[in-house]
Formats: C-alpha cells, structure tokens, sequence
C-alpha cells in the first residue's frame, strides 16, 4: 500500500548546456565517504545552533524505505535508464549509471530490490534550515536547488551549504538525498533531491540532471500533513536521508574515528553529542572512547591524511592543561583575531604537529607539522567572535585550511586574512621558541638543514596528495623565510628516520665539529665532490681526482660519477608495512642519476638484518638496492620506496652521475 502521498520525480526542461556524467562536486569526497559525511554533517549542525547553552545532538541511524510503500521514489530508475540512453557508447555514463543498475537488482534471486537501507542523520538542540523561494541564502534553497553556493551566515542560521554537501551526494549509490526539517519558526519543509545527467523524459522532451521528489510545483512540501509519515520531522532541526547505502561498505568505526579525530574539542566542551548507531559519544566518555578506539597516543599519519588521524595526544593536551611541566598553555590577546590558546603536550614520541581550531565549531580544521621544538603535540584554538569570523571566512569549500586566498577583497588577500595568517604563525613560533629555550640545553649548530628539519609532512605527503603542500617554501634553497618555518635550528641528526629525528644532547654531537652530520655522527661526505669538482670516494683512502669509475663491459663502457646530493628520510605507515619517503636535494640537475641505498633495520625492531631488498620505487628502475634512470631536478626531489621485509629502516645513499 503506498504510502508517498501524491509525491513523485520532477525533472524541467533542459533549455541550456547538456549536463554529463562527470559531477565535479564530488572531487572533495572521493576518499572514505563515511568518514567524510560525519565531518560535513556535524559541522552544518553546529553551525545552527539553536540554544548555546546546550549541546547539539547528531545522530546517525538506519532506515528501511519499502518500494511497495514507496513506488514513485523507486521509479528513479527510469530516469537513470534514459540517463544511459541519451549518452550511448559512453564510458563514465556506463560505469555511473551501470552501477546505479546493478545496486537497485542486485539481489540473490536476480530480482529488483524489494527496499533500501538508508543513512539517516539527524540533529536536536539546531534552527532546522528556512526556505525562501529562489533566495541562495535560505540553508534549504543552498542545499537542494543550488550548486557551489554557500549561505555564508556569520552566526549559524540553518547550515553552511557550499560544495560540503557532495559529501551526502557521494554517499548515495543512487545520487539521492531526501532533507525534511521543521525551522526556527517551527515551519516544516520537505523535499528529495537527485543529481543525474540531462536526459528525455517520457514525451521525448530534454530534462535538466537535477530532480526534485515533491508534489510538483517546483518547491518543497510545507504543509506538514502532506509529507510521508516515514520522513516527517517532530522536533525543530533537521533530518537528511540518504537514499540507498552500500552495506559492506558501512564503516561504523571510521564514522566514530572520523567523531573524535574532527570533534572531540566540541564535545569535550559539551557543545555536542553524537550516536553512531547506537553508540554514543558526549563529554562525559570523551576520553574512554578515544581509549578504545585508539591504542596509541602517537599521531604516526601525515597531515594529509585525515582518516588515519590519531587525537589522542591532541585531547589530552588539552584535557590535562598545567597537570605537569609536560602540559603547557600559552594565552594571548591578538590584535586581528582577538583571543587565542595554544596547548602544547611535551613527549619524546609524539610527531611535532599542531591541530587547529575556531570557536564557531571547534572542529580540527586542518594539521600542521612544526619542528622547531621536538617531541610535543600542540593545539590552537581562536576563541574569539570576530577572530572567528575572520577565520571562517578564510575556509577553503572543504573547510580543511586557513588560507588569505579564500578571503578576497578587489581581488587580492583581505588585510585581515593576512594579519591573521602572520598573528597566528607569528605567536605559535613564539610559544616554541620559549619551549625549545627550557629544554635546548648542550647543543651543536648543524649549518645547512634548516630546510631539511623544518620540511614538514604536508611535503613529503602520500600518492593520493601528490603534490599537495601547506608550506609556502619548497625547492631550491632561498634566504626567503616561510611563514610556517622560520629562524635556524641548532640541533643534530641522530637517526633518519621519523622515529628518531632529533636529538639535542651534547652527547651526540660530533665534537668541534661545524658542518653537516650523517645518521651516526660522520660528516656527509659520501655522496660528494671536492672542492675543485673532482669526484672523491670516502671509500678509497687514495682517490684519483677528476677519475670517473668505469661500468660496463668493453667497448662499452659507461661511467659514473659521484655527485654532491644532501638527503632526508621519513617512514610512513601503510597498513602493518613501511614505505620510506626520501627527499633528495641536488644542487644543479642531473639527466641520469642512480643512487645506491644502504639499509640497516630500524634499532627497535627484532630482526636486525640488513639485506632488505627494494621491491618497489615510484621513480626510476630497480637493479638491486640501486634506483637508475633518475632525473634529478635542482633543489627538492621525492622519491618513496618500499622493502621486501616489510620492516622500517635506517637508510644511506650514495648518489651517481651516469655518463
């Protein structure tokens, strides 16, 4: 028995550009779209705060919609059949609407599904989201009828909805998004949105990609009687239903990781609570459940890598502010932005990274390595109104940066996006300064690695960020100091993997000794020239300058020579393996260069054999421990490589010219 209530599909008549398969409003969320629905569905709460002394509730549910009950909600599929049709021999529309197919008849007995499970999340303590007929800056309009808009309010007012809503989007194996809300002024709004192609309808007329579930006069229900029992809301707020979900893809730890890693400033500030299927997550067992869910409290992920964060350390910074010498706090009225913290928990294992806050979510916009103290966790957070609506306006559509480009004035960076990006880095620095001060103790001037010690992970990032960098300096060596990484460093390398970075103990310095050291103490000389250019091998006690060493059988003979390149290396952890990330700097570039690598098994680890053997480089060609065919660039080069032992290592390199 159907239960829609006169509700069915609408698609108008497409009088302009043809609209095909590839919808780049998905770009941002092509990652773990769990993980990234929980952080875009939260902050649009948030940002609708409806009584501040509450927390905000999110929850994330199932719910079971019946065709039979449902029937003109399930005829989606004729349009997705005419969708395939208008783009035949098309291969995105193939695989887009192929799968779309595939979801809605893939049962065991071959048949068309009987029902779908939906994602459906809902939020309490919000303003629901207003309606304005073709006004961009009603939260309801920006969400289901506009594209790339968001409503920019300054203090929350129904949700933020720019290009964060693909996020819903992306999660629907069918495109498909149901929102039904009851606003401020208790008015109730419903409407089902899909995100196809142009297409004809049934008259052979062309329709727009964009449809609207709803009774047909082009704008959302409003009468509270006419909206399906299944989707009406009760409570000021608003529930978002997405239309179909993959089972074996749910991923109820990611959606709770994705929680504390994003939120849990916010709860720990008792401005939310959040279910994830029943679990639930509020002030109170904060920290139990970042105890679960998380065994260590090292943050071993890139910044980059959002889904494999870790907030422990960052919480307990927090949490434990002035305990111990070990749990700093540093406060400040800036000018720009007014009141700000900066949390700082002091451990020799932690990885040297700072996440950022605003008041406005309190969510953890984005993360940032800092190694001019070494063996610490900070966190900063802007408390302040106006510094808030500063930084806000400085959000990319992500919202996973502060950046003076985002916030334009005559096209060029506002001035207050550019005194706040200095005020901030300027009073972190500051606070680290202090810091390294207390602790530096004996310590050796090391010339020469300021870049190599402030090249934060951002940089060295991973294959799906290739090329991605917070940092502002990167490449040949310049005078010019970064905003992120500024002043030199006085420290000594004594290991190169990320483990041990850095030490500041007299003890493992080299003794009157001014210049660059190797992983044990020696100066690097190993991959080098005199001073004359002439090749000097450290392991021939009776070199032949200007000699080149002879490879190859006679007659063809090639040579190589040893070239002067300086290098750092840096572990990441992929699953139970290790890739190692080198970063190879050259001083001029060279066409054909070959490194030879030296392994020795990382000290913590049982097996201390050092005949791992490279399996894989994402440069060059394998022959051995040796990477040929390089093409080496003046200034920074980045090669990543990965062993048969699977286990972290210490590493050497030797570099050659081949000629």
């Amino acid at each position: 028995m159907t239960k829609e209530k006169n509700l069915r599909w609408y698609f108008g008549t497409e009088g302009g550009q043809i609209i095909g398969p590839n919808d780049p409003i998905h770009e941002n969320f092509k990652g773990n779209p769990y993980y990234s629905i929980v952080r875009e569905a939260i902050q649009n709460s948030m940002d609708a705060v409806l009584d501040d002394s509450m927390p905000v509730e999110v929850d994330f549910e199932f719910l079971k919609v019946k065709k039979e009950e449902y029937p003109n909600l399930f005829d989606i599929e004729s349009h997705i059949d005419s969708c395939l049709s208008f783009f035949p021999d098309n291969e995105d529309a193939e695989l887009l609407f192929g799968e779309m197919k595939d979801f809605l008849n893939k049962t065991i007995s071959g048949n068309q599904v009987t029902s779908l499970k939906c994602l459906k999340i809902s939020d309490y303590n919000t303003k629901g989201m207003n309606y304005e007929k073709n006004n961009i800056q009603s939260p309801f309009f920006a969400f289901l009828k506009a594209t790339g808009v968001s409503t920019n309010k300054p203090t929350g007012a129904g949700g933020s909805f720019g290009f964060g809503k693909g996020a819903y989007f992306a999660l629907s194996p069918l495109k498909t998004v149901l929102v039904s809300t009851v606003s401020e002024n208790k008015q109730h709004f419903f409407e089902g949105a899909t995100r196809l192609t142009t297409h004809l309808d049934q008259k052979g007329d062309r329709c727009t990609a964009f449809g609207y579930y709803s009774n047909g006069n082009d704008e959302p229900i409003s009468i509270a009687s006419e909206i399906p029992d299944l989707f009406i809301r009760n409570k000021r707020g608003t529930d978002f239903i997405i239309f179909g979900l993959h089972d074996e893809d749910l991923k109820k730890v990611s959606m709770i990781k994705s929680v504390l890693n994003n939120f849990w400033l916010t709860i720990q500030r008792n401005r939310l609570k959040v279910r994830v299927f029943n679990t639930e997550i509020n002030k109170d067992n904060l920290s139990l459940k970042i105890e679960e869910y998380f065994d260590t409290e090292v943050d071993s992920a890139s910044v980059n890598d959002p889904e494999n964060w870790n907030p422990k350390s960052y919480f307990k910074a927090v949490e434990y502010s002035e305990v111990s010498d070990n749990f700093l706090v540093f406060k400040k009225k800036l000018k720009t932005i007014g009141h700000v913290e900066f949390f700082v928990y002091k451990d020799e294992d932690l990885s040297n990274k700072i996440a950022y806050f605003r008041k406005g979510t309190y969510m953890n916009v984005y993360k940032r390595t800092n190694n001019k103290l070494n063996g610490y966790s900070g966190v900063f957070i802007c408390n302040d109104d106006i510094g808030d609506k500063i930084l806000k306006k400085m959000e990319n559509p992500a919202h996973n940066e502060w950046d003076k480009k985002n916030y334009l004035k005559q096209g060029s960076p506002h001035p207050q996006a550019i005194s706040a990006i200095k005020e901030i880095n300027d009073f972190v620095n500051n606070c680290l300064d202090k810091l390294a001060e207390r602790t530096k103790g004996g310590s050796t001037t090391v010339l020469g690695l300021e870049e190599w010690l402030n090249i934060p992970e951002d940089i060295i990032g991973n294959e799906d960020n290739e090329g991605e960098s917070y940092n502002t300096e990167f490449g040949v060596k310049s005078n010019k100091k970064s905003e992120e990484e500024t002043g030199s460093i006085t420290t000594v390398i004594t290991g190169i993997d990320e483990k041990n970075k850095l030490s500041t103990k007299k003890k493992d310095a080299k003794e009157d000794f001014e210049g660059q050291l190797d992983p044990d103490g020696d100066e690097l000389v190993s991959t080098g020239v005199d001073d004359e250019g002439d090749t000097v091998d450290p392991e021939d006690p009776h070199p032949n300058p200007g000699n080149d060493f002879s490879l190859g059988s006679k007659g063809n003979k090639k040579s190589q020579k040893l070239i002067n390149v300086e290098f750092r290396a840096v572990v990441q952890k992929r699953g139970n393996e290790y890739d190692h990330v080198l970063i190879i700097k050259s001083n001029r570039n060279v066409n054909k260069a070959q490194l030879d690598i030296k392994v020795g098994t990382d000290e913590d680890s049982e097996n201390k054999s050092d005949n791992a053997r490279i399996i894989y480089s994402n440069m060059g060609t394998i022959r051995d421990n040796s990477i040929e065919n390089l093409n080496l660039t003046a200034g920074m080069n980045k090669l990543k490589i990965r062993f048969d032992d699977k286990l972290k290592h210490s590493i050497g390199v030797k570099a050659y010219e081949i000629r």
